[in-house]
C-alpha cells in the first residue's frame, strides 16, 4: 500500500497513487472521491446485490457524478466482467468510466469502443470532459 503524506489516504499500489496525484492537479481535491462504490447489479431472491469500488469519482460542486476513473496496472476478467455489468445496469455510468493503464499505448478493453488512458491521455480526457478552469 501506498500513502500520501499530507492526507489519509490509502492507496492498493503506486500507479493509483499516481493516477490520483495527476487528477489532483486538474481537479479541486474536495470534488474527488476516492474508492466511490457502484451497484453493479442489484440483489434479487437468490443472489445478493454486487457492487464495483471505483478507484476515483469526479463529482461536481453540486455532488453530481460527472467521472469514474479506475486505475489498472493490468485488465482482468473481472474488472471486464464487472463493466459489462454496469453497462447492463447503468450505461449512464458507463458512459463516464475512464480507465488508466499503465503503459503507452492505449489498449482495447472489450468488444465495446473502450479503450484504456494513459496519464496524458487522461490529462486530455478530463480537460475534455470537466469544465476545468
Amino acid at each position: 500500500m501506498s500513502k500520501t503524506s499530507s492526507e489519509d489516504i490509502f492507496f492498493a499500489s503506486h500507479w493509483e497513487f499516481d493516477v490520483y496525484m495527476r487528477i489532483r492537479r486538474l481537479v479541486d481535491p474536495e470534488r474527488i472521491k476516492c474508492q466511490y462504490k457502484v451497484e453493479i447489479k442489484p440483489k434479487t431472491y437468490v443472489y445478493p446485490a454486487m457492487f464495483w469500488k471505483c478507484d476515483f469519482a469526479v463529482v461536481g460542486n453540486d455532488d453530481k457524478l460527472q467521472l469514474l476513473i479506475e486505475a489498472k496496472g493490468f485488465l482482468t476478467d473481472d474488472f471486464r466482467t464487472r463493466l459489462k455489468f454496469l453497462q447492463y445496469t447503468h450505461p449512464e455510468l458507463w458512459r463516464i468510466v475512464a480507465v488508466v493503464k499503465n503503459g503507452a499505448n492505449a489498449q482495447r478493453i472489450d468488444s465495446s469502443s473502450k479503450t484504456t488512458l494513459n496519464l496524458e491521455g487522461l490529462e486530455h480526457y478530463l480537460h475534455y470532459n470537466l469544465p476545468i478552469g
